[in-house]
């Protein structure tokens, strides 16, 4: 019985009562070692430091989460549309002298960007007494000039006015084209039901007539459609299918098939595949400044993606390089007002606040957005896309704030 209590005495002198624990002794008089005679302190101590050091992990893997998900939502801006046709069956041939001057003039001002001054010299093809054939092809030309400056109501009017007439004369082809056209307008519109249908009527006219390059088109735009809803498993078969038969019916170096290598390499990118996409986007960059020139739109496209994919991979000084070159493209060639425009000061934005430059990134952000609510409609995914990226950014800016002074 007496083993079972503690062997040492205390100050005044009695017998410790308490149970031997350790070697004959209770907890309290047995020589153990400070960090177990301290345990609870101990726990207490690295309580409170676990504690504020978890909520700062926790709160750096948010903000990083936010970054991410910022990255994405804006390279997924500048996802080319798709391609828009020309119709121009009977206009490069035509025996009227001022019909073929008007048609070149009108392909001039809109090589060089001048979209008001090519739709007028079009419509005044009208006043000629034109053709059906070439009625319906003065109305795409009208169409895509409105579509190239984003008027995109504008557009679909004259594009559904060609539709009319294509089907009224039966022309297959010009009704082909139309559905095309329109499609794009409502995949822009992100109406998807109605672009799935005007697009599947494209590809089922165009397989009918034996037109290639319009199949090629067709798939193209389909599988544009199926990657903006994400089933990407369902679209990749068709950009590959569209690349071959572009390669084929048109060679390795038309803008054509840069196109079909961008829209390839975009896919790859969303599902992660990194390696095999920067090769293609740097392809595409490669076709384009070859066949359109420098400071062609179609290259501060490319000159966008190709740094939407360096930004997701870390390369921020390789990718700042590229969007400031591809705003500077936009601007110039496009004006100032043009959602392109806002596109790439959007991805220029976001590649700032990843790299904590605040100061620099909120007006980005704050004109991107004033010109896709002019442009689009405060309703418009690129508007709504802008007005979170504007606002996650305030709520980072704000968060900052307070741990400075705290």
């Amino acid at each position: 019985m007496d083993t079972e209590r503690c062997r040492a005495t205390t100050k005044k002198g009695t017998p410790c009562t308490r149970k031997a624990r350790y070697d004959g002794f209770c907890r309290q008089h047995a020589k153990l070692p400070w960090w177990i005679k301290h345990k609870h302190l101990l726990i207490l101590f690295f309580t409170a430091l676990f504690i504020p050091l978890s909520l700062f992990m926790w709160d750096q893997i948010r903000s990083t989460k936010q970054s991410e998900k910022t990255t994405r939502e804006i390279v997924q801006i500048k996802l080319e549309l798709g391609n828009i046709q020309d119709y121009l069956d009977g206009l490069p041939t035509t025996s009227d002298i001022r019909k073929k001057k008007l048609f070149e003039n009108g392909l001039a001002a809109r090589e060089c960007f001048k979209y008001d001054e090519a739709r007028d010299l079009f419509r005044g093809i009208l006043s000629l007494q034109p053709s059906f054939s070439e009625r319906i092809a003065v109305l795409i030309l009208v169409g895509n000039a409105f579509y190239s400056q984003s008027k995109l109501q504008e557009a679909n009017g004259s594009y559904f006015e060609a539709l009319r007439f294509a089907r009224e004369h039966n022309d297959r082809e010009g009704e082909g084209v139309a559905h095309n056209n329109i499609g794009l307008i409502y995949q822009a519109l992100a109406q998807f039901d109605e672009a799935m249908k005007h697009h599947k009527d494209a590809l089922r006219i165009y397989q009918k007539i034996g037109d290639k390059k319009g199949i090629a088109t067709a798939l193209n735009n389909l599988a544009l459609l199926l990657q903006a809803q994400g089933k990407y498993a369902e679209a990749e078969p068709l950009y590959r299918r569209a690349l071959y038969i572009r390669k084929v019916q048109l060679g390795a170096d038309h803008p054509d098939v840069a196109t079909s290598l961008n829209n390839l390499a975009e896919l790859l990118k969303a599902q992660g595949n990194y390696a095999e996409a920067e090769p293609l986007y740097r392809l595409t960059l490669d076709i384009d400044e070859a066949q359109l020139g420098k400071d062609h739109p179609n290259v501060a496209t490319s000159l966008n993606n190709l740094a939407g994919l360096l930004q997701a991979q870390g390369k921020y000084a390789e990718a700042e390089l590229l969007f400031r070159r591809a705003l500077d493209i936009d601007e110039i060639q496009l004006g100032k007002d043009h959602p392109d425009v806002a596109q790439s000061l959007n991805n220029l934005a976001g590649l700032l606040q990843v790299q904590g430059k605040y100061a620099e990134t909120e007006p980005l952000f704050r004109r991107a957005l004033d010109i896709f609510e002019a442009q689009l409609g405060k309703d418009h995914p690129y508007t709504k896309t802008v007005r979170n990226n504007l606002k996650e950014l305030l709520d980072t800016i704000k968060t900052s704030k307070k741990k400075e002074n705290k």
